[in-house]
């Protein structure tokens, strides 16, 4: 009888050791599958040690697009046909970035004359800035919009944080009469029935922004457009290793 209950108590024993066993297995089973789609990091990717914190930032979360152009002059008029003509232009500045440039030792049009002008624009480590300068302008001469000045020169600059640009006149004389450069964006000297000048003409949108140095309209519909620059940078998050498997799908869902 005693012996009976040994074995009974051996098969219990047994019993509940294969039921234990079977409990663990599932735990196990999933502890050494492979990460699923919504797992907590990619296929491959390894985990602790060696990865990106969450919350870190590093070069490869930016992607940055880049745009930029300066000139020395834009000239337009109405006759004896509509026509804009454009001097010591850089061009369009890639979207790669690099750097562009343009110079001229002079420049002699219908409207205006200048000494040396030169321009750039070039786009490096999540920056755009582009610059225009022009020596010894003369416009307009002998009319009642006559323009003059020494030097003058316009900058810009674009970066993911934000724009900023400015201009340097010395000398500037407008229909007859000296000028004070105050360095206020957009300051505006008008002759009525004559011409509008702007000095420091700027032009601001998201990540981007132009300024003019000088910006003569007549009444009669001609302009003169002295040394502008334009910058501007197109700044965009991108999924990093830090994210999770799940983040990524969700963002390209």
């Amino acid at each position: 009888m005693a012996h009976s209950r040994h074995r009974s108590n051996a098969l219990l024993a047994a019993i509940a050791s294969i039921l234990l066993a079977a409990a663990f297995l599932p735990a196990t089973a999933r502890a050494n599958a492979a990460p699923g789609p919504d797992s907590e990091h990619p296929p491959g990717h390894p985990h602790g040690g060696g990865g990106t914190r969450r919350g870190e930032k590093t070069a490869g979360d930016t992607v940055v697009v880049y745009s930029g152009r300066a000139f020395g002059a834009q000239v337009k008029v109405l006759v004896p046909i509509p026509s804009t003509r454009l001097y010591a232009d850089a061009g369009v500045l890639a979207s790669a970035g690099g750097s562009i440039t343009a110079s001229l030792a002079s420049i002699t049009d219908a409207v205006f004359s200048s000494g040396p002008t030169s321009c750039n624009s070039q786009g490096t480590s999540f920056v755009a800035t582009s610059a225009s300068a022009m020596a010894r302008l003369s416009a307009f001469a002998g009319a009642a919009a006559a323009l003059s000045c020494v030097n003058v020169a316009s900058d810009t600059r674009a970066a993911c944080e934000g724009v900023t640009g400015s201009t340097t006149i010395s000398g500037l004389v407008f229909a007859g009469a000296a000028v004070t450069v105050t360095g206020v964006a957009n300051q505006t000297v008008s002759i009525p029935g004559v011409a509008t000048l702007v000095i420091n003409e700027q032009i601001k949108a998201a990540g981007a922004i132009t300024v003019n140095a000088l910006h003569l309209t007549l009444v009669s519909g001609e302009e003169l457009t002295i040394c502008s620059s334009h910058s501007d940078i197109g700044c965009s998050a991108t999924p990093t290793r830090s994210s999770t498997w799940g983040e990524v799908k969700a963002i390209y869902r």
